[in-house]
């Protein structure tokens, strides 16, 4: 679509003016404030009800020389254009309303009111619209008119997409079936669950490993805990403990036997076979009841053992969370001391004013303008530079925004370091009381039963012993011998018991060895399958740079950045190439970024198929505008025309009074 023919009428301080173009190239020259921009603005309108530089609350309205409105005018503004054969004419009308009010004698204002047509025609807001987006919606035209639009007004995610839909995404398969050494990865991707991304696979991958990085800092502490619950037990194996017990009570059964050979000697059989009876039973009674107490101190010991471990771990957590904790708080204030120093270093930049010669130190004479414009520009340029350079380091490393987000980590972790306290607190607590619990066994010639069977063998005992007194010696020392087995055989089983927890232990240490070595494989396996995928991903931003970039000549962008970390940030930032190289696009001269903008335009113009009056206002800053078939409106600074001059199309025009 060209612009053919331009009609203002009373708009934005021209009270009237016609240009006719018939689709060629136009170049609006005159001083400042003659209106230049004014063109602009009103050809913008007409497409998408915006000035060229899409600032809000645009009005067309003239201004009389106080800054105050003037009223009761009608701000239009038509213009014709060419598209696809067939000439289009649009044309908008903005005026007051004034209202009376009943029973007032003058008419009070009460708004504004626009009006719209098509080839003259009066239609309404949203027909005109329509049919402006029949041909380009408002987004494609801003883009298409303004050579500033695309890369400086848009949002750096709008161009980013703007820029694959019109280059096209690159698929994980072409990268991975360009780069041999990343073919395993479309194993790692494939998981049982189903396909995932190379994104969603690093994120579950370092989490992974994280948590893994953790147990395993943890499994040493765990192994020295139970090497030191485990008892002394030297190199004596259960068998050794269990054939002495057999053998210290077979010594007890002779014992006995030569006891009752004894007494049966000498008195009742009847007495004797009940003496025997009770004895058996007190024997059988005391050994369940040891049996008994072994199986509940076992249980209790390995009670103890677990809220021992418990309360270690809490406690190996606590310490890891209060490190974390410093470390946040360690990285807030040296980031807040880095903010401070730059604010610092910023203001010095800034303060610098440009102070150089404006007097040739050899003859005198002032010196050329362009000479003390390029002076400044030069230090301008390095003083932007300075403050931009200062900006991006307290951006990546001292930002509201990162101190705002290390003050949330922090208010979490030291919530979870309380939470962590309360629960060591606790187990401490449940550790104490369970130790409480814990009281020597009570023998069992102490309880009811063994007192009862003690008193019933000493009656039947007596009973026997009092015809018989010339072998109480005898049996006296026979029940001392037999005591004394019975406690070597106490003794021999506590070492048993020893042996088995110590056992226990070995196995458990065992156990965690394994486990830390499937967690260091695990780990390292992550760690390459994480070190494919960032591979994978500068492969897929080289080939991505690589399709965009291999789309136009001079204009290069640059998609991502560069981390500490040796990751990548997404972005979407123009660069304009110089003398030196490329720049990004705000630190280009006004030149650079004219000509880049129009290339990029050329570039979507012919992608999208449509066409669009490219305005480049302040073109006095550019020598030599970029070729392109495009219609190009050119708004020209010239301090020699203090009135309007028109130059394109078929005449010479000027502004009327």
């Amino acid at each position: 679509m060209k612009l053919l023919s331009l009609k203002l009428e009373n708009f934005q301080g021209i009270k009237s003016l016609e240009i006719t173009s018939d689709g060629t190239d136009i170049e609006v020259r005159g001083d400042n404030a003659t209106g230049k921009t004014t063109i602009g603005n009103a050809i913008t309108w007409l497409l998408y009800d915006k000035p060229l530089d899409g600032g809000k609350n645009f009005s067309p309205k003239t201004l009389n020389g106080n800054g105050e409105e003037v009223h009761n005018l009608v701000h239009g503004a038509e213009a014709i254009f060419a598209d696809a054969g067939q000439r289009l004419k649009l044309k908008k009308e903005f005026m007051e309303i004034w209202t009376k009010k009943r029973g007032a004698s003058k008419s009070t204002f009460s708004g504004h009111t626009t009006e719209y047509y098509l080839n003259d025609i009066p239609v309404k807001a949203g027909e005109y619209a329509k049919r402006i987006e029949q041909i380009c919606n408002p987004e494609m035209a801003k883009i298409l008119t303004n050579p500033f639009y695309f890369p400086v007004d848009m949002k750096w995610t709008d161009r980013r997409e703007l820029l694959l839909s019109v280059c096209g995404d690159i698929t994980d398969e072409l990268v991975i079936e360009a780069y041999s050494n990343l073919a395993t990865l479309i194993d790692v991707l494939n998981s049982e669950s189903g396909r995932i991304t190379i994104d969603d696979y690093l994120k579950i991958s370092k989490s992974t490993m994280t948590k893994i990085n953790e147990d395993l800092k943890s499994i040493p502490s765990r192994i020295d805990e139970a090497e030191k619950a485990k008892p002394d037990v030297g190199d004596i194996y259960p068998k050794v403990f269990e054939k002495e017990i057999a053998e210290q009570e077979a010594d007890i059964a002779e014992l006995q036997r030569q006891k009752l050979n004894l007494e049966n000697g000498k008195v009742d059989e009847a007495l004797v076979e009940k003496k025997k009876e009770i004895n058996n039973k007190l024997i059988q009674k005391s050994t369940e009841y040891a049996q008994l107490q072994n199986k509940e101190m076992s249980e209790q010991a390995d009670a103890l053992i677990k809220s021992a471990n418990l309360v270690r771990d809490a406690e190996c957590a606590y310490a890891k969370q209060a490190e974390k904790v410093a470390e946040i708080r360690n990285s807030i204030s040296s980031k807040k001391k880095l903010q401070s120093e730059l604010t610092e270093k910023y203001k010095e930049i800034v303060a610098n004013q440009w102070a150089g010669e404006t007097v040739c130190p050899t003859c005198g004479q002032e010196l050329q303008p362009e000479k003390i414009e390029e002076a400044k520009a030069t230090f301008n340029l390095a003083k932007s530079k300075g403050l931009e350079k200062i900006n991006k380091q307290g951006s990546e490393q001292c930002s509201k925004a990162i101190l705002e987000k290390l003050a949330v980590d922090l208010k979490l972790e030291e919530t979870i370091l309380a939470k962590i306290g309360e629960e060591l607190k606790e187990l401490q607590q449940a550790h104490q009381a369970a130790l409480g619990l814990v009281k020597d066994p009570i023998p069992f010639a102490d309880t009811t039963m063994g007192k009862a069977l003690q008193a019933e063998l000493d009656e039947i005992t007596k009973q026997i012993d009092e015809p018989n007194n010339d072998i109480a010696p005898q049996i006296a020392k026979i029940n001392g011998e037999i005591d004394q087995i019975k406690a070597k055989v106490s003794s021999l089983n506590d070492k048993l018991s020893d042996y088995k927890l110590a056992e226990k232990q070995e196995l458990r240490i065992a156990e965690l060895k394994l486990q830390e070595e499937s967690l260091a494989a695990e780990y390292e396996k992550l760690e390459a399958n994480a070190f494919l995928c960032e591979q994978f991903i500068k492969a897929k931003v080289s080939m991505l740079t690589d399709s965009i970039n291999n789309r136009f000549k001079n204009v290069r962008f640059k998609l991502f950045d560069d981390q500490i970390n040796g990751g990548l940030k997404e972005c979407c930032e123009v660069l304009v190439p110089c003398a030196e190289g490329l720049i990004p696009f705000n630190t280009a001269n006004n030149a650079g970024k004219i000509n880049a903008g129009i290339e990029i335009i050329d570039a979507l113009s012919k992608h999208w198929g449509v066409e669009m009056p490219l305005i480049v206002d302040n073109a006095e800053s550019v020598t030599q505008l970029l070729e392109t078939e495009l219609q190009v409106i050119k708004l020209v600074v010239d301090e020699k025309y203090k009135e309007l001059q028109i130059n394109g199309g078929t005449e010479e025009w000027q502004q009327t009074a």
